[in-house]
């Protein structure tokens, strides 16, 4: 305000005169009332809703912008709570009230989500997807995936399945998904027949273990190799009769969320399982490590040679979106999950390290400040931050 002033005259009146104008001003000024539609992966759903409530409230005094989680099922216990049957996300100025519901079903994964926004072409019915799996071949060479902590993928038993042995290799968890292995006990361990389950194929957990561990082909059920389909970290979904002897992909993240107490007693959809060690180590809090989420970009840590230390099953998660939305609809969404053409990231975004004690609560780990901009990056950002741009 005082550069503005001395181009006057420097007279009383000329300051009397601006100083009503810039009053006025900022007291007409309309807030931004942006109804950003999230979509996508349940494994980072409950932590992102946690998030963005704490962002409505920060961003309050400038805009209304908030941030509309649509769960990826409807009328479904998902840990932090029981979706609705419909849900609805409020209409603003860029797109209409949208409704999900059982004739509209929201995108069920990452994958799923990632699809949907891209389908959207930038009309803002869809702001950001979530998402636990990176770029793939298929996407838009100008999608933005920003990466903003650490999560796992494991594969996971019941307590009650003494068979199991403790530790599988990479090429054990193949050999079991195409009925190379059909037996515990030609993978070290018991005398038990393995029942197989999988998470929906369209879930980022489905992608990234396929990815992993099988080859990049997600499994199919046949009558000499059945596999279950079922919602993606969820135990309770595999049939009593089958948890002595069942195996199922679980994201650790997931896990110590359900596990930890965090959700109560019945957020607990774990029930009873335990996540076994790949190549000799299990996932954990200091396991988990961007070397490895890093090397599973492009290759595959698990069937590389083990790194002590280090859970070879490590991986990124996301939130993608693109600038084909609307520019002040993008700034908006850069806001909260991204950093700004400027390379230094907002106050209340992913990338200023504001919220890494509630990722660590859910059970992922925050990433350290260090460059932004990866190589797969189409519009690179200049600086560090707290999120990968790839």
């Amino acid at each position: 305000m005082k550069k503005a002033v001395f181009k006057f005259a420097g007279t009383a009146l000329a300051v009397a005169a601006l100083v009503p104008f810039i009053a006025q001003s900022a007291a007409t000024a309309s807030p931004t009332k942006f109804k950003l539609n999230s979509v996508g992966s349940d494994v980072t759903f409950c932590a992102s809703k946690k998030v963005d409530k704490v962002y409505k409230v920060a961003v309050k005094p400038t805009s209304a912008n908030k941030v509309y989680d649509t769960p990826p099922y409807l009328s479904s216990n998902i840990g932090c709570e029981s979706t609705p049957p419909t849900y609805v996300v409020k209409a603003d100025t860029v797109h209409a009230a949208i409704t999900y519901s059982a004739s509209n079903l929201p995108p069920n994964g990452g994958t799923a989500g990632i699809t949907a926004l891209v389908n959207d072409n930038g009309a803002g019915n869809i702001a950001f997807a979530r998402s636990t799996s990176g770029r793939s071949s298929s996407n838009p060479a100008n999608l933005e995936f920003w990466a903003y902590g650490l999560d796992a993928v494991s594969w996971d038993h019941f307590t009650s399945n003494t068979s199991a042995p403790a530790t599988l290799s990479a090429a054990q968890i193949a050999g079991i998904y195409n009925c190379t292995y059909t037996n515990w006990n030609q993978v070290g361990g018991g005398n038990a027949l393995i029942t197989r389950y999988y998470p929906v194929t369209t879930s980022s957990t489905a992608s990234f273990f396929a990815k992993l561990f099988l080859g990049g082909s997600e499994p199919v059920s046949t009558g000499t190799c059945p596999i279950t389909f079922v919602p993606q970290n969820d135990a309770t979904q595999v049939a009593s009769a089958d948890q002595t002897t069942s195996i199922l992909p679980y994201s650790y993240a997931n896990y110590f969320a359900q596990t930890s107490g965090l959700y109560g007693s019945g957020g607990n959809l774990a029930l009873g399982t335990v996540l076994g060690e790949v190549n000799g180590t299990a996932p954990s809090s200091t396991t988990i490590v961007e070397a490895a989420a890093f090397a599973n970009i492009s290759g595959d840590a698990c069937t590389a040679t083990p790194v002590t230390g280090q859970f070879c099953g490590s991986r990124y998660i996301y939130n993608v979106t693109w600038q084909k939305l609307p520019a002040t609809y993008y700034a908006a969404v850069i806001d909260l999950i991204g950093v700004p053409s400027t390379g230094k990231a907002g106050a209340n975004s992913y990338c200023s390290n504001k919220y890494a004690t509630t990722l660590k609560d859910y059970g992922f780990v925050p990433l350290t400040k260090a460059t932004t901009a990866q190589s797969t990056s189409g519009d690179p950002v200049p600086g560090s931050s707290y999120c990968r741009q790839f």
